[in-house]
């Protein structure tokens, strides 16, 4: 009998355990002999045998390799092993390579794996989120909602560094929202955006910081409770003036003048990062002009922008609404 069905759970596997059973490097010699030895081209009597065998053979080199770093991948399935032997598994429904390693996004989680070179990095995101503070319950109560909760934190079997954020399902990243809306968002909508970054840009200047990493693929947004979650990019994150680690090019290409000559932490940076994401988010088409002239003006404090963008809403729309944004899972998640 001709394996034919085999064949195409081979060719459809996208990872390795999508094909092998169990992550045991004994029982994925085991299956990989039996399956090599029915699917061998010099054997196997079907015409897209070779294919077939190329792939089982690369599916077989990814499981050992994963095996060794401690690690195991089925689609859309993240497990990462802590060099204490503790498994961490879960389904994710988006993985996505930044610059400084790669990252998954989950109904409750977002994870961050850091490559070996970048525990620099890592250990600046933990301090930076560590040390967030509020200067009284009700600051708490309106902030904590926004920023990020640490759920795990750990060095990898193979000396990469993970980070395991807590997430709620109404939230996404800000660059799938945009793909969505195919890269340009109704204008209430990119309105009630610019709103909340502004007023995080407020609360990292009571702080004294510059977050450094305001970006669209660091940003989560609710569409259900309109709200902006800054969950990446703490990496970079420093105390106004103080030296920086790094930036992403996007960043430093908006930074101020002395800041980027200096190599320094500036708060204006985070405001001019407001700024170009409402300008990279917004329907131009259709946008007020006061808006489009907030957008396009310079930068002073965080408390004169929000002014400023206080009044640039009142000019463009009058009465305050709310505009409900009905974007769900499946819309952005469809396979």
């Amino acid at each position: 009998m001709i394996p034919t069905a085999t064949a195409d759970k081979i060719l459809a596997a996208k990872k390795c355990g999508d094909l092998f059973s169990k992550a045991d490097k004994a029982t994925v010699v085991l299956e990989y002999r039996k399956l090599a030895k029915e699917f061998h081209p010099d054997v196997c009597p079907l015409p897209n045998a070779e294919d077939v065998f190329k792939h089982l053979s690369k599916l077989y080199e990814e499981a050992l390799d994963l095996l060794a770093q401690g690690q195991w991948e089925i689609s859309n399935v993240v497990s990462i092993r802590d060099n204490c032997g503790k498994t961490y598994q879960g389904r994710y429904l988006k993985t996505f390579q930044f610059e400084l390693g790669v990252a998954y996004v989950a109904d409750l989680s977002v994870t961050y794996i850091l490559d070996k070179q970048n525990k620099r990095f890592f250990d600046n995101a933990i301090n930076q989120i560590g040390a967030l503070k509020y200067a009284n319950p009700n600051m708490e109560e309106e902030f904590s909602r926004y920023l990020p909760k640490i759920k795990h934190q750990f060095e990898t079997r193979d000396g990469q560094y993970c980070l395991i954020l807590d997430k709620t399902p109404d939230v996404f990243l800000l660059s799938d929202i945009l793909a969505y809306y195919k890269n340009s968002i109704p204008d209430r909508h990119a309105a009630w955006i610019i709103s909340r970054l502004c007023n995080l840009c407020c609360y990292f200047d009571y702080l004294g910081m510059a977050h450094n990493g305001l970006t669209l693929q660091n940003c989560f947004i609710s569409p259900t409770f309109h709200t902006v979650l800054p969950l990446g990019g703490w990496w970079y994150a420093q105390q106004d003036g103080n030296k920086m680690l790094g930036v992403q090019k996007a960043i430093y290409d908006i930074m101020p003048v002395k800041a980027k000559s200096n190599k320094t932490s500036s708060k204006r940076t985070d405001l001019e990062a407001a700024k170009l994401i409402g300008r990279q988010i917004t329907d131009k088409s259709s946008a007020p002009k006061p808006m489009l002239d907030f957008l396009s003006s310079g930068t002073s404090t965080a408390i004169g922008e929000f002014e400023k963008w206080n009044k640039a809403l009142d000019a463009s729309y009058g009465k305050r609404q709310f505009v409900e944004m009905k974007i769900g899972k499946m819309d952005i998640y469809k396979s």
